[in-house]
């Protein structure tokens, strides 16, 4: 399988939006649509990445950069594709680009009960961090950090 992990572009994104929120759809509690995949996002362009396959967007990582550094909004794999080591090419491109702009750690925040999720994000080497409560269905989250070297250290 030729999976091509890349930065996101804003024309990737605007052309193939359909597939991007396709690839949702399997997920009862996600909520996001066309107008939350548009939203202008600091550096969102620079460090979002999504992985292709021929002419299937197999999956992607929207990210930003908050306040505490790199925060991972949506990281989606599509379903057909799980398993098969494409989320894993995603987290490592997108490591490696945040930490060659000198970033030491990433966030993000998933639901307790996604233990599918859950278990990916420990094996690549996040950490609990803390609990919130969602605000749109009062799920229990889990906020994650992973925290990285950089080259020089």
């Amino acid at each position: 399988m030729d999976i091509l992990v890349k930065i996101l572009t804003e024309d990737l994104l605007e052309k193939r939006i359909s597939e991007f929120i396709d690839i949702l759809a399997d997920d009862p509690h996600e909520y996001w649509k066309e107008e939350h995949f548009k939203l202008q996002l600091d550096h969102k362009y620079d460090i979002s990445v999504v992985a292709v396959n021929l002419s299937v967007i197999a999956g992607y990582i929207i990210a930003s950069v908050k306040t505490n550094g790199p925060y991972i909004h949506k990281f989606f794999v599509r379903k057909e594709y799980r398993s098969k080591t494409v989320g894993k090419k995603m987290l490592h491109l997108f490591e490696r680009n945040i930490v060659e702009k000198g970033y030491r750690s990433i966030d993000l925040t998933v639901r307790e009960d996604n233990s599918r999720a859950v278990r990916f994000y420990i094996r690549n080497k996040f950490e609990v961090t803390g609990k919130r409560i969602a605000v749109k269905d009062k799920s229990t989250l889990l906020i994650m950090t992973k925290y990285l070297k950089l080259p020089e250290e």
